[in-house]
């Protein structure tokens, strides 16, 4: 075993893995769909599994554990880059078998208020930060 590796670590774990992938994220795909996950209706979720779907993984899901509320911004800015906003679903709807990936921890927001400039600006930043992620996660994965 490597100095620093936990003894609890797989075996076939990258060291560069993402601190949000499964222990066992370089088998999503015999265990089950990538799927994003958001407590924010689905918006972050929706913006992941697309980024996803353009980058040749069409199983992924996106799901929220908040009521489905994609506000119109996201498809907008989804359209920017030729993606489709998937069909949200609620965590209960996941398969068993979903390999879970929690944005909460990616930093990301949206603009609730007035202004569809602002609306707009803050759903650019908010996709080009996931697509960094999920680019960095899907290399981890592959």
């Amino acid at each position: 075993m490597a100095p620093n590796a936990s003894p609890n670590a797989s075996p076939n774990a990258s060291p560069n893995a993402s601190p949000n992938a499964s222990p066992n994220a370089s088998n999503a795909r015999a265990r089950g769909p990538l799927s994003f996950v958001d407590a924010r209706g689905g918006a972050f979720a929706a913006l992941a599994a697309a980024v996803a779907h353009a980058q040749g993984h069409p199983d992924a899901l996106a799901a929220t554990s908040s009521a489905v509320s994609v506000p119109a911004e996201i498809g907008v800015v989804l359209d920017e880059i030729r993606a489709k906003a998937p069909d949200v679903l609620g965590t209960g709807k996941l398969p068993v078998d979903a390999q879970r990936v929690d944005l909460a921890s990616w930093e990301l927001s949206l603009f609730d208020g007035e202004g569809e400039l602002e609306r707009l600006s803050a759903a650019r930043i908010a996709r080009d930060r996931v697509e960094r992620r999920v680019e960095a996660l899907l290399a981890a994965v592959d």
